[in-house]
């Protein structure tokens, strides 16, 4: 018992040092010379890089973070089968990238990386909950309450799909944390006005 835990702590931290990497500025600076957190919607995200960095850093930017979820789930069941280890693993690169270690505890919205954690399993869930978006979005007119209800969502979703227990829990625990950074940067205007120089009202990012 105590091996197991002690993976799992291993596990989860790795996940969570993982999902840290932001990939929105290394290639905004990279490519673009240009620190995405200080134009847009503030976010590390693929969306917020597109939009300050360019296509091309905005497209690795996502691809990277989506495949950031994908990495720990690989490593999650190359440490064993323990019911928590996917669920947790999970949740740990979702906390990583929207509050990341490596630049104060900022980031993105998460949305990249729990798509990434859901493909493996359940890819159908991910345009399914594209269309909760759409309309949430048609009913409120607001695009990140849209998205924090879309990522709400995922739990049910999933449970609605058949999903293993540990898959809709995969669900409720790092589709919570994409939902929580939504509420936390809707408190402090993201949506509803540019919180930076050169911002846009509604803009958004992963």
């Amino acid at each position: 018992m105590m091996n197991e835990i002690l993976r799992l702590v291993v596990v989860v931290t790795a996940c969570y040092l993982l999902g840290s990497i932001p990939f929105g500025v290394v290639f905004g600076r990279v490519l673009k010379g240009v620190d995405v957190r200080r134009h847009g919607s503030t976010h590390t995200g693929g969306l917020n890089t597109l939009r300050v960095a360019g296509a091309p850093a905005g497209v690795l930017a996502a691809l990277c973070d989506g495949g950031k979820g994908v990495a720990a789930i690989l490593l999650a069941q190359a440490c064993g089968p323990e019911f928590w280890s996917v669920p947790l693993a999970s949740l740990a690169a979702v906390v990583g990238h929207n509050w990341s270690l490596y630049i104060g505890f900022t980031g993105g919205l998460g949305l990249a990386t729990l798509a990434g954690c859901v493909i493996l399993f359940r890819p159908e869930a991910i345009p399914l909950a594209a269309v909760i978006y759409g309309v949430l979005y048609l009913i409120l007119g607001n695009r990140p309450r849209a998205a924090a209800g879309a990522v709400l969502s995922l739990g049910p979703l999933l449970w609605a799909l058949g999903a293993s227990e540990s898959l809709i829990v995969l669900g409720i625990l790092a589709g919570g944390a994409s939902f929580v950074k939504h509420i936390l940067e809707m408190r402090r205007g993201y949506g509803s006005r540019a919180l930076t120089t050169g911002g846009a009202p509604g803009d958004g990012a992963t």
